[in-house]
């Protein structure tokens, strides 16, 4: 085992989660998942990752856990996951860049009309406002600030989706008012702009598999597994900030 490896796994152990470097996210615990291969970090599998270890997320068939009484139980609710997410919030009223890498292996199954977000801005004890949706034809964006969707957007189509990383760069600012913004890059290419309200509340970071209506599927079906990598999780003052040291 890689020395680097061994000393993040050990890190883990005390946390709970592995303390990978995550910028100004700060650190981050795991969200309604208890499952031990839930979440691993482990040495790049794909050997093109532009870092040496990646963060593992796997979500079976199953797997929904409740938040140890305060309220909240996935399997109620027709909801699995396998998440981290922001223990702190992101300030309102001014902009940040937040970047990460994801990976979506040649085996991972598109399971729509089961909806599955890979990634989300959520508001603090309220609805997401911006989700990151694995639907029917690739990966959109899909802005739902009131609870429903007000923009849904490909940012990656199906036959590209998979087997490669892909890079995310979010320019945001988070407000109740027309100044706010949220501007998506994926590759280097702007693929999504909105201007004006962004949250009503204030919003955290989440990323790694969530499914939800979960009874969209037949009665007798077995949703497949489905396991996905990220790296390069960041979040930074400017758009330079949040790169890896690896791309500097």
């Amino acid at each position: 085992m890689p020395k680097l490896l061994m000393l993040i796994l050990l890190a883990g152990l005390i946390t709970g989660c592995a303390s990978l470097n995550k910028g100004g996210f700060g650190p981050m615990e795991r969200s309604l998942n208890r499952a031990p291969y839930g979440y691993k970090v482990v040495d790049d599998p794909t050997n093109i990752a532009p870092t040496e270890v990646v963060e593992r997320f796997e979500l079976r068939d199953g797997d929904c856990f409740s938040d140890g009484g305060h309220g909240w139980s996935d399997c109620a609710n027709d909801r699995e996951r396998t998440e981290l997410k922001q223990i702190g919030n992101n300030a309102y009223g001014s902009a940040a860049w937040y970047g990460w890498y994801m990976y979506v292996p040649e085996s991972y199954e598109n399971i729509h009309p089961v909806k599955v977000a890979l990634g989300q801005f959520h508001q603090r004890s309220s609805k997401p406002a911006f989700m990151f949706q694995n639907h029917k034809g690739g990966l959109y964006i899909d802005r739902q600030l009131w609870g429903h969707t007000q923009d849904l957007e490909q940012v990656i189509k199906e036959e590209d989706l998979r087997g490669k990383w892909h890079r995310f760069e979010v320019h945001a600012k988070w407000s109740r008012d027309e100044t706010g913004f949220f501007r998506l890059f994926v590759n280097g290419e702007e693929r999504y702009s909105h201007e004006g309200r962004t949250s009503a509340k204030s919003t955290y970071f989440k990323y790694g598999i969530y499914r939800s209506f979960i009874s969209r599927k037949r009665s007798d079906e077995e949703l497949p597994t489905q396991v996905v990598y990220y790296t390069g999780v960041r979040k930074g003052p400017t758009r330079e900030s949040i790169k890896v040291p690896e791309e500097n």
